[in-house]
């Protein structure tokens, strides 16, 4: 009984510990990210980041944006939507990116996913709309 109140209790311990350590990586990441710190955030890799929580990739691919590699910002966004696919400015951030390096029938679909995610946004509109411009689909640009 003893060791099932221990292992219980030990158990308890180490998911507060988990969940600690996560919210400690996302507030000093997001530091990095609010303080304009992008060398930092970029020289994290994607094996160090490997069980970082979805909010956390996502500062390591603004950085990665800010610093205009999209290829990178591509990569560590998609990786935060895997950990959390209703993160709507990961999707967003992503289709940007997308778009940059004129992959637009996949940016169009990004802009899609996120407006399904949160309609209020009227940025992802103009994007979606400016994404259909730039694939020469006028008629689906101005509606």
């Amino acid at each position: 009984m003893i060791n099932k109140v221990f292992g219980l209790f030990a158990f308890t311990m180490l998911s507060f510990y988990s969940v600690y350590a996560q919210d400690s990586i996302v507030s000093r990441l997001n530091g990095q990210l609010n303080a304009k710190n992008y060398n930092a955030l970029a020289s994290i890799s994607a094996s160090a980041s490997a069980g970082y929580p979805a909010e956390a990739l996502y500062d390591i691919g603004m950085a990665w944006y800010m610093k205009n590699d999209d290829d990178n910002c591509i990569s560590f966004m998609s990786r935060a939507i895997d950990k959390d696919p209703k993160m709507a400015k990961a999707l967003y951030y992503r289709a940007m990116s997308l778009s940059y390096i004129e992959k637009y029938l996949e940016a169009i679909s990004g802009f899609k996913d996120v407006i399904a995610i949160d309609p209020s946004n009227s940025d992802y509109y103009t994007s979606l709309g400016d994404g259909y411009f730039k694939s020469e689909d006028s008629v689906d640009a101005l509606s």
